[in-house]
């Protein structure tokens, strides 16, 4: 059993220091049946509070019980499970949003099953499963998968994968109101999921006794993605499920240990994307919300354990400009320097951020000033038991 209690500060769009308090507490059970066959129970509490001004705050509490059981007969592997989760929150009017009704419930009934089948010689290895849920906003939904792997030999390895996945609904979805002067924004009671079929392909080596490589690709079709449009009187704007998308890119990445003591790994990734709506429909925002991605990004990393229980670690890295609305691309530069005293005991200092004072990495269409992140130097001391 574990639990935490924490309270502090969190932005919110009308006021960045809105206040933030709240707990949850967990209980597992496990037990081992046999040396093929485990259970686990799990239950959790959560309670959350969000206060914006002396009277406008949200409200949230969560109830979880997760059920797990794992067996293996032959070649397959099985896991299933179940669970189930209420939520309930009430929101307070704030003076930019506020949810209609003010107080909602709204349960969730999952399950899951998943086989892993191993195959010639456990080198190739076929998992299948599916995700089930119920959901109080828009009923049944299915999300399937299968993948496939190949260890060719064990220093090299492939695999492949498609799978469906769903977001469903939020209350910011169904149940908001935003008004600005002039303007309203609306949720839409008959939202739908947004879904996607993801295909995906992999390939790792190692190259060299201390060089190794990770090539990953991905193929994503999207649809009922939200856009916002007017409705009714041209100030009064809703969501809808007119947008779809195909995303496509991949990643490469490499490790190097120069010695054994240090290490250097760099990693590069592409996304591309092309967004599409529906016919005689449009997007107030130009389909900004969802395509304001970064193209590129890069980081390069160096890891080193020192004498005397000293270790340091170094990330330069590069993220490329976000299209609409625009934020320029940056560098950025973190570093950690630890000591060890003792295995259990950590002093460290830390960095992030350090070329610049601050910079802006994202920004929502709305007449808001974008969002930035400042330099960032601390201490930190940990304890391990």
């Amino acid at each position: 059993m574990e639990g935490d209690v924490f309270r502090g500060f969190e932005g919110l769009l009308g006021r960045p220091d809105a206040k933030l308090l709240g707990g949850d507490v967990l209980a597992r059970w496990s037990r081992k049946i046999s040396n093929d066959s485990s259970i686990q129970i799990q239950a959790s509490y959560d309670r959350l509070l969000q206060r914006e001004t002396f009277n406008s705050d949200i409200r949230q509490r969560m109830a979880n019980v997760d059920l797990q059981h794992q067996f293996a007969v032959g070649r397959h592997n099985v896991i299933w499970g179940g669970g189930y989760r209420w939520q309930g929150d009430t929101n307070f009017p704030m003076p930019l949003i506020r949810l209609v009704p003010a107080k909602r419930a709204y349960p969730l009934e999952t399950a899951f099953i998943h086989d892993e089948i191993s195959l010639s010689q456990n080198r190739l290895k076929l998992e299948i499963g599916s995700k089930f849920e119920r959901n109080d906003f828009t009923g049944f939904e299915m999300q399937p998968s299968i993948r496939t792997s190949w260890a060719i030999h064990p220093d090299e390895f492939i695999w492949g994968a498609v799978s469906r996945a769903v977001r469903t609904p939020t209350r910011f979805d169904t149940d908001t109101e935003v008004t600005f002067p002039g303007v309203r924004l609306l949720g839409n009671p008959n939202f739908k999921s947004e879904a996607v079929v993801a295909f995906e392909s992999g390939y790792r080596s190692r190259i060299a006794r201390r060089l190794s490589m990770d090539v990953a690709t991905f193929f994503n079709i999207y649809d009922n993605l939200r856009n916002t449009e007017p409705r009714g009187a041209p100030e009064v704007f809703m969501f809808f499920n007119n947008l779809n998308a195909k995303t496509y890119g991949g990643e490469l990445s490499a490790s190097y240990d120069v010695l054994d003591r240090l290490r250097i790994t760099a990693n590069y990734s592409y996304l591309g994307k092309h967004l599409r709506l529906e016919p005689g429909h449009f997007d107030i925002f130009g389909t900004q919300l969802e395509g304001n991605d970064a193209k590129h990004s890069f980081q390069v990393r160096g890891s080193a354990d020192l004498p005397h229980r000293v270790e340091i670690d170094s990330a330069v890295r590069f993220v490329s400009r976000l299209p609409l609305p625009s934020i320029p691309g940056y560098f950025e530069f973190d570093s950690r320097l630890a000591w060890l005293p003792d295995p259990r005991v950590e002093l460290s200092i830390i960095g992030r951020n350090l070329l610049h004072a601050h910079h802006p990495e994202f920004n929502q269409p709305l007449p808001t000033p974008p969002e930035e992140v400042q330099r960032n130097v601390y201490g930190r001391v940990a304890l391990r038991f």
